[in-house]
């Protein structure tokens, strides 16, 4: 287990950055410290703002990227500018005009002319390449202060942690007889371990006297093969003879019952572009857009690095928007979507990332 990031997470009063944000970031590399010097060294360290409600017009993107140079100076790459709605539409330039930066497109799901909104914002972006859809996705119930981009977004102060556990779910399952007893070996592993990231979460906290604002207790997958949760899935599957959405279902109670203090999704991520089994499952469509989407009325993550052709029609991206909307309206569950349509790319060829983030695998329709 590692853990991917600590988040940290401000509110602007408006565009301009102030002393108080630079403190904070000073503050924040305190706390990154804590976690280092307990054998915890995040493998990334974020910032996640509220800067997206200032952003109104071009002006206000230009001004908006000094915010990016800023957390660089204290050697921060990864920063969220928040939540995008009525102003989705600057999306295209705000990722086009920044390295690193992450955000979200947020609908209400019942809301027909915003999810359409939405997917012309997924098409605009996949027209810049550069996997920029990477750093988007489209959100819907998601509570705030996740630790995990692109859905990330802030309405105070703190930080909040996400880990790497795939391996967890492997070495869980390993001597499991049954689904009852890989739960329970599960939760006790899950207790054992995340107690000591909150120890620490709380040392943290108390040195730079920045909120401890919880744990996501989510299951995210490593790049290797030891690392993957789908392997897990697989070996679960052949123990036992359960089928993917039972396992899902008892991943997701394990993850929403560790005794830690719990923020943002707390559910089973199933990213494909991030989990080597998975691509795998994909490129033989044992694992499809519909079968990922009926696990997620189980596990609450949604559809996530879903690699698609350059030419996909937005009617087809609003489709699969729609869908997750209702699944996540009559469920009341968070969903993000996260679809990379790759530029230039044709349907069932496969992807070529070139990224240390993403694995390689065909793409999905």
């Amino acid at each position: 287990m590692k853990v991917r990031t600590v988040t940290f997470f401000y509110r602007f009063k408006n565009l301009f950055i102030d002393d108080g944000f630079l403190d904070f970031l000073s503050k924040a590399k305190m706390a990154e410290s804590e976690f280092a010097k307990a054998g915890f060294a995040p493998q990334t360290v974020r910032v996640t703002t509220n800067i997206s409600d200032f952003i109104k017009s071009e002006k206000d993107v230009k001004s908006a990227l000094m915010l990016e140079d800023v957390c660089e100076d204290f050697g921060i790459t990864f920063v969220n500018y928040g939540e995008f709605s009525s102003n989705s539409e600057l999306l295209k330039s705000v990722l086009a005009k920044t390295r690193n930066v992450s955000a979200s497109t947020k609908v209400l799901c019942s809301d027909e002319e915003m999810i359409r909104r939405a997917a012309y914002a997924v098409k605009e972006i996949s027209s810049l390449g550069m996997n920029k859809n990477f750093n988007h996705c489209v959100s819907m119930n998601i509570a705030p202060h996740t630790p995990y981009y692109p859905a990330s977004y802030a309405t105070a102060r703190g930080f909040s942690v996400g880990l790497e556990n795939g391996d967890i779910l492997q070495k869980s399952f390993a001597s499991a007889k049954n689904l009852s007893s890989a739960g329970d070996a599960l939760l006790g592993t899950l207790n054992k371990v995340y107690k000591r990231i909150e120890d620490v979460s709380k040392r943290a906290s108390v040195k730079s006297k920045i909120d401890y604002l919880g744990t996501d207790t989510s299951f995210a997958p490593g790049l290797k093969k030891s690392e993957s949760v789908m392997g897990a899935f697989e070996m679960l599957k052949e123990k036992t003879g359960a089928d993917y959405l039972a396992i899902a279902g008892l991943i997701t109670d394990a993850a929403k019952n560790v005794k830690v203090k719990r923020v943002g999704y707390c559910g089973l991520m199933l990213p494909v572009c991030e989990d080597l089994i998975l691509a795998k499952l994909s490129d033989r469509n044992v694992m499809n857009i519909e079968r990922i989407l009926l696990l997620s009325s189980v596990c609450g993550c949604g559809l996530d690095t879903i690699p698609l052709s350059g030419s996909i029609k937005t009617e087809r991206v609003f489709t699969i928007l729609l869908d997750t909307a209702t699944l996540s309206r009559k469920l009341s569950k968070p969903l993000s979507v996260r679809l990379l349509p790759m530029k230039g790319l044709k349907a069932k060829k496969k992807t070529n990332f070139c990224s240390q983030y993403l694995v390689d695998c065909k793409t999905m329709e």
